[in-house]
């Protein structure tokens, strides 16, 4: 039997609110650089692709992230953002 415990929680995201850039920085503070290098090395959550030249973010994934930065609140360690989400 494979082990479900490792697997990442799976999230209902049909009430989720997709946020363009503009309402990311506004909420978390970052430069639009520091963002996408942060997205690139795993520490910040994962855009989706909304049309040819648009991304978006889960609402959801940013309020966890504004809420704990450094991936230290739940765990007590730092997790990495890559994956978890996508």
């Amino acid at each position: 039997m494979a082990d479900v415990s490792a697997a990442p929680p799976v999230r209902d995201r049909r009430l989720d609110r997709l946020l363009r850039l503009p309402d990311v920085l506004d909420r978390t503070g970052l430069s639009t650089p520091t963002i996408y290098r942060r997205q690139a090395d795993g520490t910040f959550p994962t855009s989706v692709r909304i049309g040819a030249n648009a991304v978006a973010w889960y609402e959801s994934d940013i309020n966890e992230f504004v809420a704990c930065p450094f991936r230290r609140c739940a765990s007590g360690g730092p997790r990495d953002w890559a994956g978890r989400f996508s």
